[in-house]
C-alpha cells in the first residue's frame, strides 16, 4: 500500500507535466503536437512502473514517439541509476531534448546525492559537461563540496525566505542540513525545530517514519541527540521504536531499554528483530536475552532462534544450549527450537545435533498422555522427514521414511479435527518434495473433502473454513495443480484477501514454471507491486529465455508490453 501511495504521487507529477507541456504546445506556434488521452495514460504508466522494474517501463515508453516519448522517458534514468544501470541511464539521458533533460537530470542529480553524495554529482557534472543545478537543494551541497561557503551562504539566504514550503517537514530537515554543513549551527536549530514541529502535527496513521529517522538522525548530526528519550514521549507509542534503533545504534543499550519499557506492550513487535540484531551485531548476547523476555512468546521464538544461530555461527554450541535454557519459557518453544538446530545443522554438527534430538525427545515426554502429546510427535517426526526431503534420492533413508509417513499417518487421526488441516497442508508439501507427489494430491483431496463434511467440520466456524481452503489452494500451487487450485480460489472470491493471495501465488507459480502466456495473462494491477514484484522476476525470466530461444522471448515481451499498456490492467477495482 505504501508503495501505491508512491507511485501516485509519481503519476500525479507526471500528470501536472502532461498539463504543462500541453500549454506550452499551445504557445509553440502550433508546431508541437500535443498530448493525446490514451498517450497521457502510457505516460502515467511507465512512471508507475519505472518504480517497479525500470527495463520494462523503459520499453513500454519507448514505444511512444514526439513529445509522449518524451515525457514517457522522464522518470526513467534516476530509476536505472537506482537500480545499477548507470550507464544506462546516461543513454536514455542523451535521448532526452532541451525540455525534459534538464528535469530528468534534475531527478538523476537527486537520486546521485542521497546515495553517492556531492562529490559523485560532481564528477557526473563534469563528465556531461554541465553546469551546477540551479535548484537549491541540489545546488548548496555541491557549493560546499566545492568549498564555495560564501556563495553556499548567499543561496540558503535567498532558499529560506523564498522557495521554502513551508508546511513540509522535510523541507525544513534538508534547510537544516544545509545550514549545518555552512556552519550556521543557530539557524540549523531553528530549521530543525519547525521540522520537528511539523511532524508532531501529522496523525499517528499519517507520519513518515523515513521522514522522522531522517529528522533524528539531523538533531544527532547537530550534537542534540540527549534529547532523544524526551523526543520519544511526543511521538505516538507506534513510532517510539525508531527512536529505540537509534538510540541502540549508537550503543545507548541502557536508554533504548528504558524507552521501551515505557510502552511494554506495543501494538506489535515488528521493530523488535532490528533491535536484535543492532544488540548481537554489538556482540551483547546477555543484552539480546533481556530483549527476548520482554517479548510474547508467539513472537519471541524466531528472535530465540536467531540469538542461537549467532552462537552456532561463532561455534559457541555450548553457549547455545545455556541460552535457550535461559530464555524458553515454555516446553513448545523449547521443542520447536531444537528441532529448528538439528535440522539446519545436522551435516555441520552431526554429533552435536544428536543431542539435540535426545533433547527433544526428553521435552516430548513433558507431554507423555496430554492431549497435545500427538501434535509435538509430529513435529519431531514431520522434522526427521523434512531432513529426508532435503537429502538428494540417492542419500535418504526409505525405512526411515516409510516408517515414519505410517506414524504421520496414524498421529493424524489423534489430533483434534480442528487441528488436522494445518498439518495435513504441510505434510502434502512434505510429500510432494519425497516425490511422492500422487499421495500428496490425495491427502489435499481427503483434507477438502473432510473440510466439505457438515458432520466433521462442525466445530470450525466459516472464517476458520476459509482459511483453511485457502491454505490448501497455496499447497495445490506448490505441487502444480492448477486445477484444484482454481476450483478452490473460485470458492474463496468473496473473500478479496484470499482470492487476492492465490491469484498472486497463482502468477509465481506460472512463472515458476516458465509457463511465460499465461503469467502475462494472469497479471494484475495489485500484483505488480507485490513486495516478491512478480514483473521483475518475469522480466528476469524472458532475458534467460532470450539466450535459448531469442524470438519467442522477444514475442513473449511484446505480449507483456501490450498487457501492460491495456487500460483493463489498470482499472481493475480490487487490485490495491
Amino acid at each position: 500500500m505504501e508503495v501505491l501511495i508512491i507511485l501516485l504521487l509519481i503519476t500525479g507529477v507526471i500528470s501536472l507535466l502532461v498539463v504543462y507541456a500541453h500549454k506550452g504546445s499551445s504557445n509553440d506556434q502550433g508546431s508541437s503536437p500535443g498530448i493525446n488521452l490514451d498517450e497521457e495514460a502510457q505516460i502515467n504508466r511507465a512512471a508507475y512502473l519505472s518504480a517497479v522494474e525500470p527495463q520494462v517501463a523503459l520499453q513500454l515508453a519507448q514505444r511512444l514517439t514526439g513529445k509522449a516519448r518524451q515525457q514517457g522517458l522522464l522518470q526513467i534514468p534516476a530509476a536505472l541509476y537506482r537500480q545499477g544501470n548507470q550507464a544506462q541511464a546516461l543513454e536514455v539521458l542523451a535521448e532526452l531534448d532541451e525540455t525534459y533533460q534538464p528535469m530528468a537530470l534534475y531527478r538523476l542529480l537527486e537520486t546521485l546525492l542521497d546515495e553517492d553524495g556531492p562529490q559523485a554529482v560532481l564528477s557526473l557534472l563534469e563528465r556531461l559537461h554541465q553546469p551546477l543545478p540551479s535548484a537549491p537543494l541540489l545546488r548548496i551541497p555541491l557549493l560546499v563540496a566545492r568549498g564555495e561557503l560564501e556563495q553556499a551562504r548567499a543561496l540558503l539566504v535567498t532558499f529560506g525566505v523564498e522557495q521554502l514550503n513551508q508546511g513540509c517537514a522535510g523541507e525544513h530537515r534538508k534547510l537544516a542540513t544545509l545550514q549545518r554543513s555552512v556552519g550556521q549551527a543557530e539557524q540549523a536549530a531553528i530549521s530543525l525545530g519547525l521540522a520537528w514541529q511539523l511532524l508532531l502535527k501529522q496523525p499517528a496513521d499519517e507520519l513518515d517514519p523515513y521522514e522522522l529517522e531522517q529528522t533524528l538522525r539531523e538533531y544527532r548530526a547537530q550534537g542534540q541527540d540527549a534529547q532523544f528519550p524526551a523526543m520519544a514521549a511526543q511521538l505516538p507509542a507506534s513510532a517510539q521504536i525508531i527512536v529505540v534503533v537509534l538510540l541502540m545504534q549508537a550503543g545507548e543499550f541502557d536508554a533504548g531499554f528504558e524507552l521501551l519499557a515505557q510502552n511494554p506492550e506495543p501494538e506489535d513487535y515488528c521493530g523488535y528483530p532490528a533491535l536484535l540484531k543492532l544488540i548481537l551485531d554489538a556482540s551483547r548476547p546477555d543484552l539480546a536475552a533481556q530483549l527476548i523476555a520482554q517479548v510474547p512468546v508467539r513472537h519471541a521464538s524466531e528472535m530465540l532462534l536467531s540469538l542461537l544461530h549467532w552462537h552456532v555461527a561463532r561455534h559457541e554450541l555450548a553457549e547455545a544450549e545455556a541460552a535457550l535454557q535461559a530464555c524458553a519459557i515454555a516446553p513448545s518453544q523449547r521443542l520447536w527450537c531444537l528441532l529448528s538446530l538439528w535440522r539446519t545443522y545436522l551435516e555441520e554438527h552431526p554429533h552435536w545435533c544428536a543431542h539435540l534430538l535426545e533433547q527433544a525427545l526428553l521435552t516430548l515426554e513433558t507431554w507423555r498422555g496430554a492431549e497435545q502429546w500427538p501434535w509435538h510427535r509430529l513435529l519431531i517426526v514431520e522434522t526427521q522427514l523434512w531432513v529426508q526431503a532435503a537429502l538428494a534420492p540417492q542419500r535418504r533413508d526409505s525405512e526411515l521414511i516409510r516408517n515414519g509417513l505410517e506414524e504421520v499417518a496414524l498421529l493424524n487421526t489423534q489430533l483434534e479435527y480442528a487441528d488436522r488441516p494445518v498439518k495435513q497442508a504441510a505434510q502434502a508439501k512434505l510429500l510432494h518434495d519425497l516425490e511422492q507427489t500422487r499421495q500428496a494430491i490425495e491427502l489435499l483431496d481427503q483434507t477438502v473433502q473432510a473440510l466439505d463434511d457438515e458432520a466433521q467440520n462442525a466445530a470450525l466456524d466459516p472464517a476458520e473454513k476459509n482459511y483453511h481452503l485457502a491454505q490448501l489452494a497455496l499447497v495445490y500451487l506448490y505441487i502444480d495443480e492448477q486445477a484444484k487450485a482454481a476450483e478452490l480460489k473460485s470458492r474463496l472470491e468473496q473473500n478479496v484477501s484470499y482470492a487476492s493471495q492465490l491469484s498472486h501465488a497463482t502468477l509465481l507459480n506460472h512463472i515458476r514454471q516458465q509457463r511465460f502466456e499465461e503469467a502475462i495473462a494472469g497479471l494484475e494491477l495489485g500484483s505488480l507491486f507485490n513486495s516478491e514484484n512478480p514483473l521483475q522476476q518475469l522480466h528476469l525470466a524472458l532475458e534467460t529465455l532470450s539466450q535459448s530461444a531469442p524470438e519467442q522471448a522477444h514475442r513473449l515481451r511484446q505480449k507483456l508490453l501490450d498487457r501492460l499498456a491495456d487500460d483493463s490492467l489498470w482499472s481493475q477495482p480490487n487490485a490495491a
